[in-house]
């Protein structure tokens, strides 16, 4: 048996089930589903940061993650002013549309798609920082190793791991960009 219902009735329908189960004592779990509706924030944050450049803001960001073969990709002008930062750890180009006439300046997120992001882009959005998944994840795995810590103390033992499961194991650039345009002539 498997029903949806509002967690104020659990009691009431685990009794009613141990009542009507015709022997001994029956095997049952109640599994609580996530309500969107309890949440009292979205995916991602919104934050402000001091003023800088589009630049200097993606050098920032790339400084504080581990690094990749893809490195940080940045869409839109270097010397753009920065100040209000919206992050969206892992794939986040299912939320560009809520920021389309935004006051948010730049956009960090992971796994853009072109089109998604050209089009955005071109349409005034803000700025987009996008970074490898695997690292804009990573990050919060020591935080959550000092919380449980905090917490357990001695009790338990955390550690971080180092393993990188980024997909990407390596890029290669042209040599000589220049090259590239006299060969397709």
């Amino acid at each position: 048996m498997e029903a949806i219902l509002p967690r104020r009735l659990r009691r009431q329908v685990v009794t009613a089930l141990l009542a009507a189960h015709p022997y001994e004592e029956p095997a049952y779990d109640v599994v609580e589903l996530a309500d969107p509706h309890a949440l009292t924030s979205g995916t991602g944050r919104v934050g402000v940061v001091e003023r800088t450049t589009l630049r200097a803001f993606a050098q920032t960001v790339a400084d504080a993650l581990p690094g990749t073969a893809g490195g940080v990709r940045v869409a839109g002008d270097p010397d753009r002013s920065v100040r209000r930062i919206a992050v969206c750890g892992g794939a986040g180009d299912g939320l560009l549309d809520g920021l389309v006439g935004s006051d948010v300046d730049v956009y960090v997120t992971s796994d853009l798609r072109h089109h998604r992001a050209a089009e955005f882009v071109a349409e005034g959005g803000p700025a987009l920082v996008d970074v490898a998944h695997w690292a804009a994840e990573w990050t919060w795995l020591p935080v959550v190793a000092t919380r449980v810590t905090d917490a357990l103390g001695d009790s338990v033992e955390t550690r971080v791991s180092t393993l990188r499961t980024d997909p990407w194991q390596f890029r290669v650039d042209p040599s000589d960009p220049s090259d590239r345009s006299e060969r397709s002539e």
